[in-house]
């Protein structure tokens, strides 16, 4: 890996230790077509968090308002199975 950081796994870490997140990281992100977009900018694709979803891994910050805000049916059908399957948000 390197270097260059890959946001998906960020997510999707298999041990249980803490995930540390940035401070622009920490900021509430948004849904942009395909993407999650981080408070920082980078981007990660909504697969990866569907993966997290099925996983029961922490999802970004501000994945709920941001589901209620999008029009997209399938982000908020992916927000109603985490909210059942109680899934918090990263801090």
């Amino acid at each position: 890996m390197g270097k260059q950081q890959l946001w998906g796994l960020k997510l999707l870490r298999r041990n249980n230790l803490p995930v540390h997140l940035s401070v622009g990281q920490k900021k509430a992100g948004d849904f942009s077509g395909k993407f999650w977009v981080w408070g920082d900018g980078k981007k990660t694709h909504i697969k990866y968090i569907q993966m997290a979803i099925r996983s029961r891994k922490r999802l970004p910050p501000g994945f709920y308002k941001a589901c209620e805000k999008d029009e997209n049916a399938s982000v908020k059908h992916m927000a109603s199975i985490a909210k059942k399957l109680k899934i918090r948000e990263m801090k």
